[in-house]
This record gives C-alpha cells, sequence and structure tokens, in this order.
C-alpha cells in the first residue's frame, strides 16, 4: 500500500504497526465503495459523467500500479473507495498484491476486475471499455499487458451457466510454472462457472497465485471446486 501511494495511487494512509499484537492501524477513509455507487445507477441518480469519471479514475490509478510493477491481485469494486468532497478514487486491500513486471500477471488483474464488473455491474454499459482507455492513457506498458488480456479466455455467464472460447492461450500460463494446459482447458468450464459471482472471482484470483508460487503444481476440479497440489 506503501508503495501504491509512492506510485502515485491513492490509498489510506497507514498509521501504526504493531508487531506485538499482529495490528495495523490505517486511516478510516470517508466515503462509499464504487460498489455501492455503481449499484445505485438508476435508482439514486448516477449518471454517465459520474460513470466515466470513476472508470477513468479506476483505469488511471491501475495504470500506474502496473507500471511501477505492481500487481492489486483483487481488483473489485468493493476495494475502491470515492472519498466524501473530493470525488477521489481510494483504493484499498492489498492483501493479495505483488510486485511482477510480467505482462500475464498484469493481464490477470485486469480479466478480475472485468469479470465482476460484468457479475455485479452489468447495468453500467461500457464501464470496462471506459477502464481500459484510461488505463491506456496512463501505462507506458499498455499494449503487451491489452494484449494478454485479449489472448486470454472470454467467458460468457447466461442465467448461471458458464460457456467459454478458447481464443489463444490463458494470459498467465506463460508466467505458471510446470503448469499443464490441457488439464487446465479440461477444468475451465467448471471454473468459469465459479466465476461468476464476485466472491469466486477471489477465490480465481488468489486460486492463480497460489499456482505461480509453487514449483511444480497439478490442477484439479473436485466436487467444482479448484484445487492445486504442489509438488515438493
Amino acid at each position: 500500500m506503501t508503495k501504491a501511494r509512492r506510485l502515485g495511487v491513492l490509498t489510506p494512509v497507514l498509521y501504526a504497526v504493531d508487531p506485538v499484537i499482529h495490528t495495523l492501524t490505517f486511516e478510516y477513509v470517508e466515503g462509499p465503495s464504487v460498489k455501492d455507487v455503481f449499484l445505485g445507477i438508476g435508482s439514486t441518480g448516477v449518471f454517465q459523467e459520474r460513470l466515466t469519471d470513476i472508470a477513468t479514475q479506476i483505469g488511471d490509478a491501475i495504470g500506474k500500479l502496473h507500471d511501477g510493477g505492481l500487481v492489486h491481485g483483487d481488483l473489485t469494486t468493493s476495494n475502491m473507495l470515492i472519498r466524501n468532497g473530493t470525488n477521489k478514487l481510494v483504493l484499498i486491500d492489498f492483501g493479495l498484491s505483488f510486485t511482477s513486471t510480467l505482462p500475464e500477471d498484469k493481464a490477470v488483474d485486469l480479466y478480475v476486475l472485468e469479470r465482476a464488473l460484468i457479475s455485479m455491474h452489468s447495468s453500467c454499459g461500457n464501464v470496462m471499455d471506459l477502464i481500459l482507455a484510461a488505463y491506456k492513457k496512463s501505462s507506458k506498458q499498455w499494449s503487451s499487458t491489452l494484449n494478454k488480456l485479449a489472448q486470454g479466455t472470454a467467458v460468457s455467464c447466461d442465467k448461471g451457466a458458464a460457456s467459454e472460447q478458447w481464443l489463444d492461450e490463458p494470459p498467465f500460463e506463460k508466467s505458471v510454472k510446470d503448469f499443464d494446459l490441457m488439464q487446465w482447458k479440461k477444468g475451465v468450464k467448471d471454473l468459469g462457472s465459479l466465476c461468476c459471482d464476485s466472491f469466486c472471482i477471489l477465490q480465481f484470483s488468489y486460486f492463480i497465485q497460489v499456482i505461480k508460487s509453487s514449483r511444480s503444481s497439478h490442477f484439479a476440479i473436485s466436487d467444482g471446486q479448484p484445487s492445486c497440489k504442489a509438488e515438493t
């Protein structure tokens, strides 16, 4: 979170660290989450101008993070706040963040956000397009990242079911050690079904990081749940 602030991204200020009782004290940010703002479209008079402003801030912030080698790892609208008074975007919850310069890792970051928007905010229309437009302006390395994102899996959710279309390869495949691509393709439909709600998007993001942190991994779907067994 401190690194994000150095990169020009607004986050809560860290006030204190207590290693004895294992606590962190952060600034309290007064304001709604982006999730609540987007869900209020129509009912609370959220109009296109504000939607565009927030989407632009999101894309700009992610571009700064990625160019600085920082992947958030949990980009959902619940982890974005709009500060009262200034209407500035504040990113929170960097618990799954990590440093990486790989375009594959950055593409996964954007993919998680895209799935969250489709799942929770379909009424917002082309908000992801607005975010990516701002991302391209903010990031000097946008081309390789968006190419990887475009090469990934297009998963569409229709009435709770998932259908998949393989365009090329998963955006993260090259950064995964000893990853069984054929086994991944076999399990992607079940994993895509899991990604139809925001909670499982977080599981998906964490699952990918577990795979990447393993020296050798085996992918499996058991009872509809993804698992990763690391070999030592």
